[in-house]
């Protein structure tokens, strides 16, 4: 067995991030269900806009936690980083296939994997809907021409959080080094639990 080139607290910090991100996912579905309510649409749609914002947000801090070694080289007080544009700026130049890779098992139950190339949460959506949670969030202006739609949001809501659990359930993260990357299970069959594991390309 090759020896491991990740501290194990890494993966124990990746995993302490996409089990958050479970949590808030949950929250998400139960405001969805009616479980979760507030007595306006609007103060609903801006309490899922800032879920889905913490799930973006955890999305990005996690795959920090992947490249650490090699962002903390180049920001000295790369824990004090919150501003999501920025890291992700940062990661595109250190990593730029940072972002996670969704797949699944092949169904023939051979015990191999096949990607999943559409219907998750791309780069590019990602962004749009990072903007489109921080307008739901901040308050109006009395003079802007174009005021926030909470009945839009919502009504696309349910879209984004499948989007969200397609492309986290079961992923894997490509690191600097191309033959390591980090799989994950959102919940594995034993326990129920977020697992996360290191694998190495061997000869």
């Amino acid at each position: 067995m090759p020896q491991s080139k990740l501290d194990k607290k890494v993966l124990a910090k990746y995993a302490e991030c996409v089990e958050e991100v479970k949590r808030r996912v949950q929250v998400i579905q139960e405001i969805l269900a009616g479980q979760i309510h507030t007595k306006f649409v609007m103060t609903t749609a801006e309490s899922l806009a800032l879920q889905f914002r913490n799930v973006l947000e955890l999305i990005v801090l996690a795959s920090l936690v992947a490249n650490k070694e090699e962002y903390a080289k180049r920001r000295e007080n790369f824990h004090k980083e919150w501003r999501v544009k920025d890291i992700i700026k940062q990661l595109e130049e250190i990593n730029p296939k940072y972002y996670p890779k969704p797949y699944r098992d092949k169904p023939d139950g051979d015990k191999e994997i096949e990607d999943i190339t559409s219907g998750y949460l791309t780069k590019n959506e990602y962004l749009i809907l990072f903007s489109e949670c921080n307008k739901m969030i901040h308050a109006d202006n009395p003079f802007a021409p174009r005021k926030k739609n909470p009945e839009t949001f919502l009504r696309f809501a349910k879209n984004w959080r499948k989007k969200i659990s397609l492309l986290l359930n079961q992923h894997r993260v490509q690191l600097i080094d191309t033959k390591v990357e980090i799989w994950v299970l959102m919940q594995k069959s034993t326990d129920g639990n977020v697992g996360v594991y290191e694998f190495q390309q061997v000869p």
